[in-house]
């Protein structure tokens, strides 16, 4: 019985590829993480350059603080379309949105 289901585990690729690459430890956690990590930085840079911006009306602070908030929008936009995908594929319709 053990032998049929590891010769029938042993026959599927994907299992296969995703055992081989998984990796232990915290280093997975952050590397999964890395675009939420970094969209949620550029969100702290960006409140803490408008405060100062709007203070001191200094224009290098404002271009800073547009620069750290056209980062945070595209971060946050590859994480919505990254979610969307997800849960499109959670229910059963294809990546490109048309079925």
């Amino acid at each position: 019985m053990l032998t049929i289901t590891e010769r029938d585990l042993a026959r599927d690729r994907r299992l296969d590829r995703r055992l081989r690459t998984m990796r232990c430890g915290m280093l997975l956690g952050a590397r999964r993480h890395w675009l939420m990590t970094m969209t949620l930085m550029l969100a702290m840079a960006s409140t803490v350059l408008m405060v100062r911006a709007v203070q001191s009306s200094s224009s290098a602070l404002i271009w800073a603080f547009a620069a750290a908030w056209c980062g945070t929008l595209g971060g946050a936009a590859c994480l919505v379309r990254r979610w969307c995908v997800k849960e499109g594929r959670r229910f059963g319709h294809s990546p490109g949105g048309l079925t």
